[in-house]
């Protein structure tokens, strides 16, 4: 590979080939992602075992013994990478496995083992925020509340809070997960959070359906809207794109951690989901310390989908007063949001902090429901990556690369059979014309390492891994075969 020769991949086509393949059993440690590596003392055997660590990284290695003709005995150093973003916590010098595993704490539920620390307070309904995530190397704090869902109809520039936030009890749905139920009024919905090594994400989660029509809006021209407050946050970079002369934030970055688009879905009672596109955002600088974002999702591209929930019928019509109180499209263009607190809270609201309950996870989830999220995605040690030739990378989770991602002919990217396993890239460089590297099951034994069972077909293949690259995705391995690599054509059309 000529290094002094990379051109910048402008559009990217990834094309799935059958390719099985050799590679050589000594493998070369490469970047791990982070600045700084911490190494075991264990000696080699012929089995893996961990060597070094870095925070999204973890080197095995093994020795293997080859006697030839003559009876000399030579040694092969064989090695592969398990990749996953914030995999690894710092302890006493030490890194040692992240846990995303959430306890009560006096006032509410906390993570604390993973790079990024979240805290929920019993009620969600209280004053200056509910739910805190501290962001990696410290990035600061992101402290904020939902503060109502409404619709906006472009058309007219009304934006109707049709249901505002209430007290709602935080319950721990599962080691990671936690629930506020019933969080607002006039519509069923809750808010779901959900901590993992790598991210942080916060659903809601709508569970019947306020047509707006019933409020006199046209829903071709409708969107449906959340709101939600932070509270004293850092600054963050925002990525923008303007669509027919409206600007919105495709991704909002606060240094240590970032928001990519978010999405929306139908999740339906037989545990499958529909796809409804991409949630766009905007993240507005607000008065006193607070700022807002807003999620919105075109009703003209899911009404179909929320036609599947029970239609809501004791909502209340909002009076013309806080229609014009909501109103987010001023004669400008720009669209504005209310900052006073007691706009969207509900007079008398009662703070239940001590209220802390347990849920059965078998009581949610059993009928249809509707999802728009946000995540927080880690960018801490995952810049300016490289996937060394010659050599094996475990992707255990999603893995978000940020900089310049280079992926050097030879690679192989064996994915984890969990549906997590997931590597995202925004710029990708790569040698001038087709090479070829390799995405394939963990389980896939005939290329690199053997690392798995040797049975990537059928189930053991586990998801097809998903390469991101922008807004564009492309599977690069079926269930039903065995391996895949993929050719990364130079200016070719994604």
């Amino acid at each position: 590979m000529n290094t002094t020769k990379q051109h910048t991949v402008v559009a990217v086509a990834i094309i799935a080939a059958f390719f099985i393949a050799d590679i050589a059993d000594a493998t070369t440690i490469g970047n791990t992602g982070a600045t700084t590596t911490t190494a075991t003392t264990t000696p080699l055997t012929e089995h893996f075992a961990e060597t070094a660590r870095t925070a999204n990284s973890i080197l095995f290695q093994r020795i293997a013994f080859q006697t030839n003709g003559l009876g000399v005995i030579t040694t092969n150093i064989h090695s592969y990478k398990s990749l996953a973003a914030g995999s690894c916590v710092m302890s006493n010098g030490v890194w040692v496995d992240a846990l995303a595993t959430v306890s009560a704490v006096s006032d509410g539920f906390a993570a604390t083992n993973t790079s990024h620390h979240a805290h929920w307070l019993s009620n969600l309904n209280t004053d200056g925020g509910a739910v805190s995530v501290t962001l990696p190397n410290g990035a600061g704090v992101l402290l904020s509340k939902p503060i109502g869902i409404s619709y906006y109809d472009s058309s007219t520039g009304s934006n109707i809070l049709f249901a505002s936030l209430q007290d709602s009890t935080a319950t721990l749905l599962s080691t990671n997960v936690v629930l506020y139920a019933n969080a607002f009024n006039n519509i069923t919905a809750d808010v779901k959070y959900t901590i993992t090594r790598s991210r942080f994400e916060s659903d809601l989660i709508i569970r019947d359906f306020v047509a707006p029509a019933s409020m006199g809006l046209n829903p071709a021209t409708t969107r449906l809207r959340l709101t939600t407050a932070f509270f004293s946050p850092p600054s963050p970079q925002r990525t923008t794109l303007t669509n027919n002369g409206e600007t919105v934030d495709s991704v909002i970055d606060f240094s240590s951690m970032r928001m990519p688009p978010g999405r929306a879905f139908l999740a339906q009672n037989d545990a499958g989901t529909v796809p409804a596109g991409y949630v766009t955002k905007r993240w507005i600088p607000g008065s006193n310390g607070v700022s807002y974002l807003e999620e919105e999702i075109d009703m003209a591209s899911v009404s179909n989908l929320l036609q599947s929930l029970p239609l809501h019928s004791s909502i209340t019509k909002p009076d013309n007063k806080i229609r014009r109180t909501a109103s987010a499209q001023p004669a400008s263009g720009r669209r504005a949001v209310v900052s006073t607190a007691a706009t969207f809270l509900r007079p008398g609201a009662q703070d239940s902090r001590n209220a802390i309950s347990s849920l059965n996870p078998a009581a949610v989830g059993k009928k249809p429901e509707f999802i728009l999220d946000y995540i927080l995605l880690s960018n801490a040690g995952l810049t300016n990556y490289v996937f060394k030739s010659d050599e094996t990378t475990l992707v255990e989770d999603v893995c978000n690369l940020y900089g310049v991602t280079r992926i050097e002919p030879g690679s192989i990217l064996k994915f984890q059979t969990n549906s997590d396993a997931e590597i995202q890239v925004t710029n990708l460089v790569c040698p001038p014309g087709p090479f070829l590297a390799i995405c394939t099951s963990v389980n896939d034994n005939s290329c690199g390492e053997a690392l798995g069972n040797g049975n990537p077909w059928g189930d053991n293949a586990g998801a097809a891994p998903l390469v991101s690259i922008g807004m564009a995705h492309r599977q690069l391995r079926s269930r039903k075969l065995k391996t895949y690599g993929f050719h990364i054509l130079r200016d070719a059309s994604i």
